[in-house]
């Protein structure tokens, strides 16, 4: 059996196969419309944001 790929360590704004990183507690942040928000810790942030 193959091993699973492993995820970069970058961290810095990384979106693995689409999923944003929260910026303060890198948890997968959920897409509202052009907004992205973290349901861990309330932060937002904008789409067009770099």
């Amino acid at each position: 059996m193959d091993p699973a790929p492993a995820e970069p360590e970058d961290g810095e704004g990384s979106a693995v196969a689409g999923v944003h990183r929260c910026d303060l507690c890198d948890e997968p942040m959920l897409e509202l419309h052009c907004k992205l928000a973290c349901p861990a810790c309330g932060y937002q942030r904008d789409c067009s944001d770099p």
